[in-house]
């Protein structure tokens, strides 16, 4: 159509390990972006950023109690 577009595009996607299956080819050629699995990988990815986050400030925690203990 003539209207503008905005958003990701499917070949960005489709460069993304975690979200290239949402990616498909169409009998014309076209790239198209299945949202329902686009929705489901940024939720997994999402999750495993937020344990991510958790184990770094469990270590950041830490290191700034060995740091308090160093200093008295």
């Amino acid at each position: 159509d003539d209207n503008n577009h905005t958003g990701v595009t499917a070949q960005n996607l489709k460069e993304v390990e975690s979200t290239a299956g949402a990616v498909s080819t169409n009998m014309n050629g076209d790239k198209e972006v299945d949202t329902n699995h686009l929705t489901f990988a940024n939720t997994a990815t999402i999750g495993e950023l937020s344990r991510r986050v958790l184990a770094l400030e469990e270590v950041v925690k830490e290191l700034s109690e060995k740091l308090k203990e160093k200093e008295l």
